[in-house]
């Protein structure tokens, strides 16, 4: 299975944040620090390079690594019906991927809501969704 603990700075350019009550530094070779030091605060890793991670090192198929990232932790959460699948009744949730496996597009409940050729995101989509913040989906 694979999943990723990333921070709320995932997808964050370089530069300072403010994260809650803290000041964080996302630095260009893909850091998250405490603001003016070299402590990590936390990952920013996003799926995506953890499902390619995972298939360069279990040497596995691509089917394998991605099901690692969707159906496998919808399975362990007891969601699978919903979340995972792409089954008639299923949420829709899913992404589009190039052939390297990059994030193309996202979609919630079968609408666009990120394109990455357009490089924006639809947040009337997404606040129609319920979903907090783009973070939170990609």
């Amino acid at each position: 299975m694979v999943v990723t603990d990333a921070i709320n700075a995932m997808g964050f350019p370089i530069g300072t944040h403010k994260i809650g009550q803290l000041d964080v530094d996302v630095t260009s070779d893909g850091r998250a620090c405490i603001s003016g030091t070299n402590t990590l605060c936390g990952s920013i890793v996003t799926m995506d390079k953890c499902v390619k991670h995972f298939l360069e090192a279990t040497n596995c198929s691509t089917e394998e690594a991605l099901e690692a990232g969707t159906r496998h932790p919808a399975e362990m959460l007891g969601i699978a019906a919903q979340k995972g699948t792409l089954d008639y009744n299923s949420d829709a949730d899913f992404i589009l991927l190039d052939d390297e496996l990059n994030v193309q597009a996202t979609y919630i409940a079968g609408e666009l809501v990120w394109d990455k050729v357009k490089g924006n995101h639809d947040k009337r989509a997404i606040q129609r969704k319920g979903i907090s913040g783009f973070k939170d989906i990609v």
